[in-house]
């Protein structure tokens, strides 16, 4: 049992509930890198280009190690902060579905 005071996780739900990684970075963040990089080899015809992949990977490694999901957080967010038309005049923003 936990100390008085500490919080306590269970291992198996917190294993059951992380979001599946590809080398520890998410689906989509890899999608993304993965085509951005192949596009920049198209468009290049350079194969060193693909290096890019193992670099640009390592980096969204970093930053998912603290949060796996940031990337899915940011689109969230980025669809809650368009079309703020209240902004100005309320001076706050309200989330709108549409």
């Amino acid at each position: 049992m936990p100390e008085e005071g500490k919080l306590y996780s269970d291992i198996l739900f917190l294993g059951l509930t992380r979001s599946p990684t590809i080398l520890g970075v998410s689906y989509i963040a890899v999608g993304v890198n993965f085509i951005s990089c192949l596009l920049g080899f198209i468009i290049t015809s350079n194969p060193k280009i693909m290096l890019l992949t193992i670099f640009i990977h390592f980096i969204l490694y970093k930053i998912s190690s603290k949060e796996v999901l940031f990337l899915e957080l940011l689109m969230t967010g980025s669809k809650c902060q368009k079309g703020r038309i209240n902004k100005l005049y309320h001076k706050a923003s309200s989330y709108d579905p549409s």
